[in-house]
């Protein structure tokens, strides 16, 4: 016998004699609920908070002023963006260019990263006369992990421009940052 059936046949004994105001479905002999008031819903008097305001969500805006700085020079100091387990995540701006000038044929900028005067990274990037922006200083961002064996440390980032092939690099500049775990 499926289940049902046996529902069927055992709901009269579950219904109450003093219940008359439910009213029962005269086929099945169960209560039928869509026949009941419940009330309107106007009856709740529950306070439901506004929504609340979007959050806007984007990148912060870039805020480096090379101002009077040459291109390629040290215009922005290196920053510690993450430190983890025994490494650090270090980042520097280079101002790369003045618009609309921009390097030509095209540069190689290369970020070499030392610590404890060993060389533990290095990054590289095409700069395209494309690259370069026409309303405003073009910037290139250079970052690396870097191995953090102690607690505190000092990177050296060397920065060096070559032809696009990397052929005849020249240092244009060198700084440095501490780090504290």
């Amino acid at each position: 016998m499926s289940w049902w059936i046996a529902l069927l046949l055992l709901a009269p004994s579950f219904a109450q004699e003093d219940d008359e105001d439910v009213p029962v479905d005269d086929v099945t002999g169960l209560p039928d609920v869509r026949a009941l008031d419940l009330g309107d819903d106007d009856d709740l008097d529950i306070a439901m908070p506004p929504p609340p305001e979007p959050v806007k969500v984007g990148p912060p805006a870039l805020a480096l002023d090379p101002g009077t700085a040459l291109p390629l020079t040290a215009a922005f100091p290196a920053s510690i963006e993450a430190v983890g387990s025994g490494v650090v995540v270090v980042e520097l701006p280079v101002y790369v260019a003045k618009a609309p000038r921009s390097p030509e044929p095209g540069l190689m900028l290369i970020g070499e990263f030392l610590v404890g005067g060993a060389k533990v990274g290095e990054t590289r990037q095409i700069l395209e006369p494309a690259s370069v922006l026409a309303n405003g200083p073009t910037y290139a961002f250079l970052q690396a992990a870097v191995p953090a064996a102690t607690p505190t440390g000092t990177v050296t980032i060397v920065v060096k421009t070559a032809a696009k092939d990397g052929k005849g690099a020249k240092e244009a500049f060198r700084t440095t940052v501490d780090w504290s775990l």
